[in-house]
């Protein structure tokens, strides 16, 4: 499946890659123990069926110890997040507003300083845009999705391997720090931008001027 910029969704997705892998490998488990057992009774299993079965029995053991050690690490980091949040009490929404009174007071005059008002409120609205987006997952998604589903997930997640839950807490901190990627691109662009100004003004002064038709810089 196709999920944008002709990449695919496990190609975006460390977890889909991994799980699409693991699931691969588990549902060729009873066609492989099959072929193996059919070939056992008629004949002596050759080399390279030895070294397919021993691939076999690694992948299951893996598996098993993979489950295993996952579950041990969910209990035990689940516990310990739990009590963790609990005593510090802190709720996402008050991180949001927290960073949205900052940033308001840059676009201001921190400490007394007279800063460039336009390009203060530019730089400022394309932060504001991110932390009024995250405001809305917080308030209206996050209260929805911890029901019956948020439930589920978090029941499933506890079986998962630790190898899946590695590659999905992966994931999660990959789109829950998009935007600072997306903040670092916006800024970039203005400072290019604002260095283009900057180069044709200092043409300006010195008595020169970019030809457009000509891909050149004439004098005046």
């Amino acid at each position: 499946m196709v999920a944008g910029g002709g990449k695919s969704l496990a190609e975006l997705s460390t977890f889909l890659a991994v799980f699409v892998h693991q699931l691969h490998n588990t549902t060729s488990l009873p066609r492989k123990l099959r072929q193996i057992y059919v070939t056992s009774e008629q004949r002596r299993l050759s080399r390279q069926e030895k070294v397919r079965l021993l691939e076999v029995c690694n992948w299951i053991c893996f598996t098993l110890l993979d489950v295993v050690l996952g579950r041990l690490v969910f209990l035990y980091m689940g516990e310990l997040a739990l009590s963790t949040f609990q005593s510090a009490e802190i709720s996402p929404l008050t991180v949001v507003d927290f960073l949205r009174d900052n940033v308001e007071w840059l676009m201001g005059a921190p400490a007394g300083f007279k800063l460039n008002k336009p390009l203060a409120s530019i730089l400022g609205n394309g932060i504001l845009l991110w932390l009024d987006l995250w405001s809305f997952v917080f308030a209206e998604i996050f209260p929805r999705g911890c029901g019956g589903a948020g439930e589920w997930l978090v029941v499933m997640f506890g079986y998962m391997g630790v190898t899946l839950q590695l590659t999905l807490l992966a994931d999660l901190v990959n789109l829950a720090t998009w935007h600072s990627h997306w903040v670092y691109l916006y800024f970039a662009k203005l400072n290019r931008l604002q260095f283009g100004l900057f180069s044709s003004l200092s043409k300006l002064f010195l008595g020169q001027k970019i030809n457009v038709l000509r891909h050149r810089v004439d004098s005046c």
